[in-house]
């Protein structure tokens, strides 16, 4: 041993000699302070800029040098405690971004703290600097927006990813596309990425392809995404697991927004730092939230081109194996030349169209200024192709809207004619029309939803005080009828945000196998009373048409709000008939809907013969507080909330009317059986409540405070916390003792769900109940409720309140 003690010696000491060039050359300073306070060790850089020499701190008190500083000491008896810390420090006019770590002996005890400062005066204060790279990834973000509305998806993407990598100095950049697999459990698949030079690809590593999403595993990815927020952190900082696959790729640090499709999760764009720990900037998560939402909109209408051209392609095939149109102009512009599809386009026999001039079919003088343009552009060789759209006008007299590529033709290296195709778009055109009116009633659903969620917030306060209040009133107390209309005043507001949860599709449902013609020869009666005697009810139902999954109490709002509806445009009286039928896919596709799910599905209909509507009424017919009521004859609610419904459902719904002609509304829904709903089945007795501990977290002061008192009143200890941090903080101190967390799942930083995960890894027999203004929450459709977790719906009464805790601390 002693042979080899001195090479060893040797080396340590070159160790310690390169140690100590290095923070001589960096703006760093490394410290180290005993259990008693007294200063072991520091070097570095960033001491000469406080005018200190690299060891002059050694052997003095930190506790006597930063005695006017309280932050300081608080921070390293933080850290002689246990606790990592990490906190920006100004000292001497300078900012040092500094760590500090406590150092255990073999037994596990804390003999010292260890510390990093870096200066960070120069970076925090360059807000040049900072606005340089907020230009620059705007600049970024239009770039992708340019590529992504390019033909070629594939290569604009690819682009997408290199420039962001390039302008985040990042090692890879990649997307992520979530599947179902046949059982039902959410994959993810790794689908495109860039990686910098010297960085190794992962786009053929096995181990991210298919990895279920929601396992234990990737749960801490995982569930901030499907909320709709990033995950920024230091590969370190994660869970052991993912931190080790991760590590396996030479991670450091990592940065993940998710993409959606409408309200699907459909996947995941993330950043990958393999070279160093960073903390991403906001303006680096701007940037890659932009692209994400980008890419989304890229992929919607690539994939959306791509089933129209694929339609299209059927559609050739089918009737008569007919193509575009072609034609040919000689060069004084005249057909020389057309196909049967041109002349089945324009009503013509081909004699008539050939010899005649391009401009006797196209005649309004805006369309041929389009069409010369392109001609003299092909003639002068500014352009060997062109592409443009224009109008037709048929035999008929109608108008073709017919998207035109055309080109020069050459022989013996002379020009000799123009060839072109010509594709009727027509109908392309209006299903564009249709997905912007589907997108504007899908931002004007996320309003609802969100106004829904705020104040169902203020009702949980208003009604919780409300039955406190009559409880505490005697039977004959003056102000006990007052106190109840305020309740009654609540329930009819709580009703009101059940229409709009409904049409932003928010609202809870419990589908089932459900008998249609049951449902509508049971209410019937019910509905005849609703109408009147001047409107007559018809049942056409047909005897065949079998089951339809869907919630029956969904189902009868549908029913009812669309026989309102007929009734309202009937104000002399007339004739409801309600019609049920087998509908196949092609029925609804031949609609204008691409992607339709399901093969079978059953037609509700909704006949009147009131007075109808014109185009424009019926184009926002299913917009909320729309209505062509008078003032105070309705709300303008009802028709928006039947179409949120049925796309709950799953189902479609469209519209049909003309002015003096009545309306009709068909309703599809898939009819496909599913085993009955296990929140159906009858709830046990519940016990006398113990005195269990429960923390509740909920960032509303109002509602922290009503569900604190009836919790305590109920007999209940209750720690209460404004937000996840605090919630942290109360759970180390309780140690075992907790037995429940109550959490609001959206608060400001760290949601709810984020929060139980983190205390179910020190506490894994914790009951969890989540609550919130939303009810058809994420935690449903990705499986995210753990074993011994419960939901609970604002605005929510003590009784209620009481009963879900009792159901999950009794299981």
């Amino acid at each position: 041993m002693s042979a080899d003690a001195g090479p060893e010696h040797a080396a340590a000491e070159s160790e310690a000699a390169w140690l100590r060039r290095l923070l001589a050359d960096l703006p760093v300073a490394v410290w180290s302070v005993d259990r008693s306070g007294i200063i072991t060790f520091s070097d570095g850089a960033a001491l000469e800029a406080l005018g200190l020499a690299p060891s002059q701190l050694v052997g003095t008190s930190y506790y006597e040098a930063f005695a006017d500083r309280p932050d300081l000491l608080d921070l390293l008896r933080r850290a002689l405690g246990g606790e990592p810390v990490r906190a920006r420090v100004e000292l001497g006019h300078r900012l040092f971004e500094t760590r500090l770590s406590p150092s255990r002996d073999a037994a596990g005890e804390v003999v010292a703290a260890n510390g990093v400062s870096i200066d960070v005066t120069d970076r925090a204060h360059d807000a040049l600097e900072l606005e340089r790279r907020s230009r620059l990834l705007l600049s970024l973000a239009t770039i992708a927006q340019r590529f992504l509305t390019s033909g070629d998806f594939e290569g604009a993407v690819g682009r997408m990813l290199e420039l962001l990598g390039q302008a985040t100095d990042s090692s890879r950049v990649y997307i992520f596309e979530n599947r179902t697999d046949a059982a039902g459990e959410l994959l993810s698949d790794q689908r495109w990425e860039w990686a910098a030079p010297g960085i190794s690809p992962q786009l053929d590593n096995p181990a991210l392809q298919g990895f279920p999403l929601f396992s234990e595993r990737y749960q801490e990815l995982a569930v901030p995404l499907a909320w709709g927020e990033p995950l920024a952190r230091p590969v370190a900082e994660l869970g052991a697991e993912l931190a080790a696959l991760l590590a396996a790729q030479d991670v450091q640090s990592i940065l993940v927004v998710p993409v959606f499709h409408g309200e699907t999760f459909w996947g995941f764009v993330g950043f990958d730092d393999c070279r160093r720990v960073r903390e991403w900037s906001a303006e680096e998560i701007g940037a890659l939230r932009a692209a994400a939402a980008l890419f989304a909109a890229a992929w919607a209408r690539h994939r959306s081109e791509s089933e129209l051209a694929e339609s299209e392609e059927r559609y050739r095939e089918l009737v008569e194996n007919a193509s575009d149109a072609v034609w040919s102009l000689d060069l004084d512009g005249r057909f020389l030349s057309v196909n049967r599809a041109m002349c089945e386009m324009l009503g013509y026999a081909p004699e008539e169209i050939v010899g005649s001039p391009w401009e006797r079919f196209v005649v309004e003088e805006e369309q041929r200024a389009v069409v010369r343009q392109a001609i003299e552009e092909k003639l002068s060789g500014t352009a060997a192709r062109t592409f443009y759209e224009t109008r037709l006008r048929k035999k008929s007299g109608d108008f073709a809207q017919v998207e035109v590529s055309s080109r020069l033709v050459e022989r013996d290296g002379a020009v000799v004619a123009i060839h072109g195709t010509g594709r009727d778009v027509t109908d392309r055109r209006g299903l564009e029309d249709q997905l912007r009116q589907a997108v504007k009633l899908e931002a004007v659903g996320r309003l609802a939803g969100g106004v829904a969620h705020d104040f169902n917030n203020l009702l949980t306060a208003i009604q919780g005080y409300s039955e406190r209040i009559l409880a505490r009133l005697k039977p004959t107390d003056p102000m006990r009828g007052e106190v109840m209309e305020i309740l009654k005043a609540g329930e009819r507001a709580a009703d009101l945000t059940r229409e709009l949860m409904a049409f932003s599709r928010r609202q809870p449902a419990r589908p089932r196998e459900l008998d249609l013609n049951a449902l509508i020869e049971e209410r019937l009666g019910m509905l005849r009373r609703i109408v009147g005697d001047e409107v007559v009810i018809v049942n056409l139902a047909e005897t065949r048409v079998g089951a339809v999954h869907a919630d029956p109490a969904l189902v009868e709002q549908v029913l009812v709000n669309l026989v309102v509806n007929a009734r309202d445009a009937m104000p002399r009286g007339g004739r409801i008939e309600i019609a049920t039928a087998v509908a196949e896919r092609a029925e609804i596709v031949r609609r204008g809907v691409l992607g339709v799910p399901e093969e079978s599905y059953v037609r509700l209909s909704v006949r009147d013969t009131g007075e109808g509507m014109d185009a424009e009424t019926l184009a926002r017919i299913f917009e909320p507080f729309f209505t062509t009521k008078e003032l105070g004859k309705g709300s303008g609610l009802g028709l928006s909330t039947v179409y949120g419904i049925v796309k709950q459902c799953a189902g479609f719904i469209f519209a049909d009317s003309h002015p003096g002609q009545g309306t009709v509304f068909q309703v599809y829904l898939p009819s496909r059986p599913s085993a009955p709903d296990e929140a159906d089945a009858p709830a046990a007795s519940r016990p006398q409540p113990q005195r269990e501990t429960v923390l509740l977290v909920e960032d509303e002061d109002m509602i922290r405070s009503l569900a604190e008192q009836i919790l305590l009143d109920r007999g209940y200890r209750v720690h209460a916390a404004a937000n996840a941090n605090e919630a942290l903080d109360l759970a180390a101190k309780l140690g075992d003792d907790l037995d429940l967390l109550l959490t609001d799942i959206v608060m400001p930083g760290t949601s709810g769900s984020d929060l139980a995960q983190r205390l179910l890894r020190s506490h894994p027999d914790l009951r969890v109940l989540y609550m919130s203004g939303y009810s058809d929450s994420l935690i449903f459709r990705y499986g995210m409720l753990q074993e011994r977790a419960a939901f609970l719906q604002k605005p929510f009464s003590a009784d209620v309140l009481e009963r879900r805790l009792r159901e999950l601390l009794d299981a």
